[in-house]
């Protein structure tokens, strides 16, 4: 137990070369462990993981819901074929667990950076590399992780900017690169920058410095977006499917679940799911308000039956006839799922993961992060926006935070079916869980130091007596 105590209390116990070894058994462990945690790398695939299938087999396709998919996720699909036409699967799986490695080191780095002991540092980027939700998605066929592993580097690079005490064009353009990188991954981080921008202004203030860089940020920003949209008209100039339709889908699928199905009487959608049997379904649902906004299995099963058909499920017309009604409303229906974002529960590993993990220790596993991401991560993260103001981290803080506010607002008002969040918080969970996992590890540290200082007080009085 000295032993123990020794190595986590010193502030410089380990040289430098011993924390380079410690974050290359992190690097390691996270590795393997996701690994493990589908041993076949042998990726899933949902029907937007066949749509950026396809697209990677022909870049220059028009097919199903090509025109909405930009070009950097089946670019990478791409070269993993380029490199192996039968293994490209397990080449992506491995390039994914990489990216997620990588970004669990840096997070190390950065738990030191801020304060806390090496040993605590290593745990909390172990949480975050064990995390069963990031490993999931670390085996698919979506887009979801790299946009996480972009998002997560650009985040990292504004806050070297915020750092810096002269204005440095490295991270300048290393955090409008890899903005750009998202934006060119998934459309979701389209106004991603201008949060990064306000959170830069709030920190170094502003000035034509300030106008200079914002401007190299934002052409470098939209700079490959620009490209693929060139290419897509050119390719299609009038497709089926636009960002705008994600939006209607958005409203429709709301409505819907709010019980107004009616509205939408005469279109196209309203008519398909009367030849579906699901019109009756749909029109028993209402609106409930709880903490975790869970679907009602009604509303899963009529909006699964006309889901893999993305123009229908996105009808313009059936969009319009809400607006026209209850466009007050509807906005006010779909912000009612925000808190949503931070309170569902994750996915885990389904049956043929972690062979040989006894039935126990898994229990522990998803039990562990079931708790963490219920009732915890919302508590943790209000937690943590007080005390990161308190301690004056406002370079985290605004950084962190401006991001979260603008990822769960376009997520909630961007999708009808809130079980989808899930899913779309990935995008910045590698960034949720540092600012919890960081305030939580600094007051442990500090908890255990009061707690040794008593020990001491209370072994000297008893050696005076």
């Amino acid at each position: 137990m000295k032993d123990l105590l020794k190595l986590y209390f010193p502030h410089n116990f380990f040289s430098k070369n011993q924390v380079l070894l410690l974050k290359f058994f992190l690097f390691l462990l996270v590795f393997a462990f996701a690994v493990w945690s589908r041993p076949s790398l042998i990726p899933k695939i949902s029907p937007d993981g066949g749509g950026y299938w396809a697209i990677a087999e022909n870049l220059s396709s028009t097919d199903g819901d090509a025109s909405i998919r930009p070009l950097f996720f089946p670019i990478l699909i791409r070269l993993c074929m380029t490199i192996s036409s039968d293994h490209w699967q397990i080449i992506l799986s491995v390039v994914h667990i990489f990216f997620h490695s990588l970004i669990s080191t840096l997070l190390f780095s950065l738990f030191k950076k801020y304060g806390l002991k090496n040993l605590t540092s290593f745990f909390c980027a172990l949480i975050i590399g064990f995390n069963p939700n990031l490993l999931v998605y670390a085996t698919y066929i979506l887009a979801d992780l790299p946009l996480a592993f972009l998002t997560t580097l650009t985040w990292y690079f504004v806050l070297k900017i915020n750092e810096s005490t002269v204005w440095d064009f490295k991270y300048i353009f290393l955090a409008g690169l890899f903005s750009g990188l998202a934006l060119f991954t998934k459309p979701v981080a389209l106004l991603m920058i201008f949060c990064f921008l306000i959170s830069i202004l709030l920190i170094k203030g502003f000035s034509k410095k300030y106008l200079k860089i914002s401007f190299l940020m934002i052409v470098l920003n939209f700079s490959f977006f620009s490209f693929w949209k060139v290419f897509q008209v050119y390719q299609n100039p009038n497709p089926s499917l636009t960002k705008t339709s994600l939006i209607y889908g958005a409203i429709n699928w709301t409505a819907i679940r709010s019980g107004y199905i009616d509205y939408g009487e005469g279109t196209d959608l309203h008519n398909r799911l009367i030849e579906k049997g699901q019109i009756e379904k749909a029109k028993s649902l209402d609106f409930e308000l709880s903490f975790t906004m869970d679907e009602d299995p009604n509303f899963v099963e009529v909006f699964k039956s006309v889901r893999a058909d993305m123009v229908l499920a996105n009808d313009k017309e059936f969009a319009k006839k809400v607006l026209d009604q209850i466009p007050l409303k509807i906005v006010f229906l779909s912000l009612s799922k925000w808190h949503s974002y931070f309170t569902k529960r994750c996915f885990f590993p389904q049956s043929e993961s972690f062979p040989g993990m006894g039935n126990f220790i898994q229990m522990l596993y998803v039990k562990f992060y079931s708790y963490l991401y219920r009732p915890f991560l919302i508590v943790m993260l209000l937690i943590s926006a007080f005390f990161l103001i308190k301690i004056g981290n406002f370079n985290v803080f605004y950084t962190s935070y401006c991001l979260l506010f603008y990822s769960s607002l376009v997520v909630t008002l961007g999708s009808g079916h809130s079980g989808e969040f899930i899913r779309y918080r990935v995008w910045t969970e590698y960034i949720m869980w540092f600012i919890s996992l960081l305030t939580l590890g600094i007051i442990l540290e500090k908890t255990l130091m009061v707690l040794n200082d008593a020990k001491k007080i209370i072994y000297k009085s008893m050696v005076d007596k």
